[in-house]
């Protein structure tokens, strides 16, 4: 048995739904006619019905990531410590997409976050007023190195 041991998986920051409009253009003026409206802007969601949710919550994400992300092993041979920050949309079908690294660390750490995110089940997506609509997440995710 290895003399490292993981302590993994501190999510922090769950934020919220972020739905991806366009503001409103301002009205175009040709010569002296009349200025021409742009279409009424799409509504913008501040509070929704319906959390995302990984399936089984929070606590099954936690013990999901706890089960699939493995220490890299040149991070190990490294004795390189830290945290990832990982930003992804789940998207309308609870689909995660759009991971990006925040914050990362050598040694393949962030990789293999996107790694397990990459191969996360569906969640159930953002719901407001019935309707399904893609939301931002933040996570972090914690590597130590213990004897």
């Amino acid at each position: 048995m290895s003399k490292y041991l993981l302590l993994l998986v501190c999510l922090f920051c769950v934020l919220g739904t972020t739905a991806q409009k366009k503001p409103a253009k301002k009205p175009k003026r040709y010569g002296t006619s009349a200025p021409i409206e742009a279409p009424p802007p799409k509504e913008i969601f501040v509070t929704v019905s319906q959390s995302p949710e990984f399936p089984g919550g929070g606590a099954a994400f936690q013990k999901y990531m706890l089960q699939n992300i493995r220490y890299p092993a040149a991070a190990r041979e490294e004795l390189i410590e830290g945290t990832v920050t990982a930003r992804f949309v789940v998207d309308e079908n609870g689909r995660i997409t759009r991971t990006t690294l925040l914050k990362n660390l050598a040694g393949g750490c962030g990789r293999e976050v996107m790694r397990v995110l990459a191969a996360s089940p569906n969640w159930t997506p953002y719901r407001h007023n019935g309707k399904r609509i893609p939301s931002v997440f933040e996570m972090s995710v914690k590597f130590r190195l213990y004897e």
